[in-house]
């Protein structure tokens, strides 16, 4: 017997109407963007870059720190004020 009663999955309504009405939009970019260094239950990743340093959309910001890490990339071009963990990563390692 099937574990589900009803054939071929569920199609929830789309509910489009209004965004098929709405122009498209560039959505502006922000003025500050915090990148944590800790992103998972591995080791957290250690910048490579300094304060001060420019950085291009896609840039490794910081390498990954162990065998379950991963490398960190810029999601926007702009100057590096801090080169450090974020406040966020220090609570997440504090809990564990």
């Amino acid at each position: 017997m099937s574990r589900h009663d009803f054939p071929g999955g569920i199609y929830p309504p789309e509910r489009k109407r209004r965004s098929l009405t709405a122009p498209l939009r560039a959505a502006p970019l922000p003025a500050q963007v915090v990148l944590p260094l800790d992103q998972h239950v591995g080791k957290p990743a250690l910048p490579c870059v300094a304060a001060g340093e420019r950085v291009k959309v896609g840039t490794v910001v910081a390498r990954k720190g162990g065998l379950v890490s991963a490398n960190v990339h810029a999601s926007l071009s702009g100057t590096v004020r801090e080169g450090q963990p974020s406040v966020g990563d220090d609570r997440r390692r504090r809990r564990r």
